[in-house]
């Protein structure tokens, strides 16, 4: 079974996938921002800006459908790293036990135990793979903040503690919030401000799928490609 190729596969549809459904959203905000129909010029009796509800509920619909096509980039790379372990323990010794292997490792994250199992058991060096593995890591602590830091009081993800002790100035942190931790270094020399909102753009999505791709890639090579990937 070529999983790299069925990895490739499931990654090309994500990418088609949010751009497709990405469009109706973005259709309403420019309508808005060009005050075309149905969004005329109006007097808004209260002072706030002409259709605030409708833009905001369209700029916060496309962060909901990054965050979920994130969170199929990062099942989709685990899968792939389950299945060529899987497969090649069939003709590979060192393989043979990698299971027992993989549950003694004592790291937080799935990610990190499959690395330290590829140099373990293999002797392969993510670091050597060409793949930027921290966007990578923060794409999965990101995808854990969307699926486990749910506020009724809004739609909007922030950056959880773990994740702000490890990266401050988060890859997925908004412009404006990144402005102002980078503010806050300045005036006190330290990233005192940790609520950062997280935003998943189209073309931070299409980065974490070229870095999840360029580490299959390595993967599929290791001892010469004789995990038969």
């Amino acid at each position: 079974m070529d999983v790299l190729w069925l990895l490739k596969r499931r990654l090309q549809f994500v990418r088609r996938f949010y751009g497709r459904a990405v469009s109706p959203f973005e259709v309403v905000k420019g309508a808005i921002e060009r005050h075309e129909e149905p969004y005329p010029i109006i007097d808004a009796e209260d002072g706030e800006p002409e259709y605030q509800t409708e833009w905001q509920e369209a700029d916060e619909s496309i962060n909901v459908l990054g965050f979920s096509c994130l969170a199929m980039v990062q099942n989709s790379l685990e899968a792939f790293l389950y299945g060529a372990v899987s497969q090649g323990s069939a003709h590979l010794l060192q393989l043979e036990k990698w299971e027992e292997h993989f549950n003694h490792i004592k790291e937080k994250g799935r990610l990190r135990k499959f690395q330290l199992l590829f140099r373990d058991l293999l002797d392969a060096d993510w670091e050597k793979s060409g793949a930027q593995l921290e966007i990578i890591h923060q794409a999965i602590l990101t995808r854990n903040d969307f699926i486990h830091g749910a506020a009724l009081y809004t739609n909007a993800v922030y950056q959880g503690k773990p994740h702000s002790r490890l990266f401050p100035l988060p890859f997925f942190g908004s412009e404006v919030d990144i402005g102002v931790a980078l503010a806050s270094f300045e005036e006190d020399g330290e990233y005192i401000y940790d609520n950062i909102r997280l935003e998943v753009s189209g073309e931070k999505l299409d980065a974490v799928i070229r870095e999840v791709e360029t580490l299959a890639e390595y993967v599929a090579s290791i001892q010469g490609g004789s995990l038969n990937l």
